[in-house]
């Protein structure tokens, strides 16, 4: 796993950021990405955490994406307060 401390290394080593950038990786908030790459919150992150987080971060964000996210907040929603109601 790869901790924020390392990962604050990583963001600011022009290599690294080489990558990012050819992989047509947004790095402008590279001060951010690792909460946006630690799904779990669990203040590290797991090798499934960062390469499927950087994968979904390549290439521009679509009005569908922006859709799909809202759509999922809401069910993730729903299925709290179902958790809820059932306790």
């Amino acid at each position: 796993s790869v901790s924020r401390e390392v990962f604050s290394q990583w963001v600011l080593d022009a290599d690294f950021l080489s990558i990012l950038e050819d992989a047509s990786i947004e790095v402008s908030s590279k001060l951010e990405l690792f909460d946006i790459l630690d799904a779990d919150g669990g203040g590290e992150l797991s090798g499934s955490e960062l390469i499927t987080g950087l994968m979904h971060l390549r290439g521009p964000v679509t009005k569908g994406d922006v859709i799909g996210i809202g759509l999922r907040v809401k069910y993730l929603a729903e299925t709290v307060e179902k958790i809820l109601e059932e306790m």
